[in-house]
């Protein structure tokens, strides 16, 4: 199956591959459920359905193979009239993305991001081109946040709190040296923990598994 999506996720449109068909599917409540429609006479082996980079237009390039002459064919899809009336303020409800970590707010990668999108069920035309972001706080940091640094190993279970330690590998000293040697004085140098945080992620405060980051002590005088 191929598929495009438009209206900033309120139209999705699929085809099958593979096959012969004339059926295009189409969805106006994000998947919940699908339509179908012919929008041409031939079978066709469908290619890809193409949409705007954006994502927001309701119209669709479907490219294709002709089942009879084998010839190439290019369709246009207009979904514009399935969708006439434009979304008002109560079509709207608040929705933020979470990994689960956190009772108190919805946390993915250190930070709670509250979106406003489309309800499911309503069907109208989202016209809206400003940015649907909401509000941004950041989360308190858990093991979420983190994976185990290079050279360790990540459990295949985890404790009953939800935590897991990363194992050093047998191609690692530890624990490392803390300070190393040689350590020149007023150099930095970095105390592994086993852990690293995962690329992107945001969070602050919580519990403290980063690398510590020191400098080499100078000589007491």
């Amino acid at each position: 199956t191929v598929y495009a999506i438009g209206d900033h996720g309120g139209v999705l449109v699929a085809a099958r591959i593979n096959v012969a068909t004339n059926e295009v599917l189409y969805s106006l409540n994000e998947g919940l459920t699908f339509s179908s429609t012919s929008f041409f006479t031939n079978l066709t082996y469908v290619k890809k359905i193409n949409s705007e980079i954006s994502g927001t237009a309701m119209k669709f390039i479907m490219e294709g193979v002709d089942s009879s002459t084998l010839s190439p064919v290019i369709f246009s899809l207009d979904f514009s009239r399935l969708l006439p009336v434009v979304c008002g303020e109560n079509d709207y409800e608040q929705w933020a993305p979470s990994d689960g970590s956190h009772t108190d707010q919805p946390c993915l990668l250190g930070q709670s991001t509250v979106y406003l999108r489309k309800k499911q069920q309503v069907v109208c035309y989202n016209d809206r081109d400003t940015d649907h972001i909401s509000s941004v706080t950041l989360c308190a940091c858990t093991f979420e946040d983190f994976e185990c640094d290079f050279e360790f190993k990540k459990p295949m279970e985890r404790n009953a709190s939800g935590g897991f330690e990363c194992a050093p590998s047998d191609n690692i000293d530890w624990p490392s040296a803390d300070p190393p040697f040689p350590c020149p004085p007023g150099s930095p140098y970095t105390v592994l923990t086993g852990y690293r945080r995962i690329a992107g992620d945001k969070c602050t405060g919580g519990i403290a598994l980063d690398p510590i980051v020191k400098f080499c002590p100078y000589p007491s005088t």
